[in-house]
């Protein structure tokens, strides 16, 4: 598709598949695209703007070559707006970046879009650095990495893919308590009793209390209380029989 001047371009429920470019717009022609599909395209860009406001929303960009170039490429002033969108395993991106802006035109939106698994092409004036997993500004090779985690369109199926790893953000400080608490009682009250495989046992005194009995030594000390002593026989008198005695 290819409008210029004052024109309007207004693009709903379409798809784009296996085409050679898709969309310019020059010389101030308005573009809106919602709820499309640009899917197996090769060597050329999928929208292009020069001098033209363009807004994307709700849109998917999957398994695209674009023979080093992007997917969205807007310059020469105006400005670019992305909501919703999703940007899944695209190949041949110049500039190590999804959507190149330059020469004047400004980032007027960008919400809730999601990419993964897209490759930098072998060529282009961007490739000495590290991928741009979103809006990449040219001049200053800027980055606006996409904010979402996962692709959310609404009405549009998304292809299978492998969902981009999400990494927990840390700990401002380290937490200070332990992970567990010990215990300070011990896991199993004791008993008073002998455990079951004890060989000793206790024997109780019939009273309650042990009856302490004093035993003979031979050595002076205390010994057990003797028998009582009989009584001595009587004495015998001698008889007087009157034969000059006492």
């Amino acid at each position: 598709l290819y409008f210029e001047g004052g024109h309007q371009l207004f693009v709903q429920d379409c798809i784009f598949n296996a085409g050679f470019n898709g969309i310019f717009a020059l010389n101030g022609a308005s573009v809106t695209v919602e709820d499309c599909v640009f899917e197996n395209n090769e060597h050329g860009n999928s929208i292009v703007a020069f001098q033209s406001p363009v807004t994307i929303t709700n849109t998917l960009f999957y398994s695209n070559t674009y023979s080093d170039r992007t997917a969205i490429w807007a310059f020469g002033g105006e400005t670019l707006s992305l909501t919703n969108n999703c940007f899944i395993e695209n190949d041949g991106l110049i500039s190590n970046g999804i959507a190149v802006i330059e020469s004047g035109t400004t980032l007027k939106t960008s919400a809730n879009n999601y990419a993964v698994s897209n490759i930098a092409g072998s060529s282009g004036n961007g490739n000495t650095g590290s991928f741009c997993n979103g809006v990449l500004f040219n001049e200053t090779l800027a980055c606006v990495e996409f904010d979402a985690t996962e692709c959310a369109l609404d009405g549009i199926m998304v292809p299978p893919h492998t969902a981009a790893p999400v990494t927990p953000a840390p700990t401002l400080s380290p937490n200070a308590s332990p992970g567990k608490v010990p215990t300070m009682s011990p896991t199993k009250d004791p008993t008073a009793s002998p455990s079951q495989g004890s060989t000793t046992a206790l024997t109780q005194s019939p009273t309650g209390a042990p009856v302490v009995t004093p035993s003979d030594n031979g050595s002076g000390g205390a010994s057990s209380p003797s028998s009582p002593s009989q009584p001595s026989p009587p004495t015998s008198s001698p008889i007087d029989n009157g034969s000059g005695g006492a």
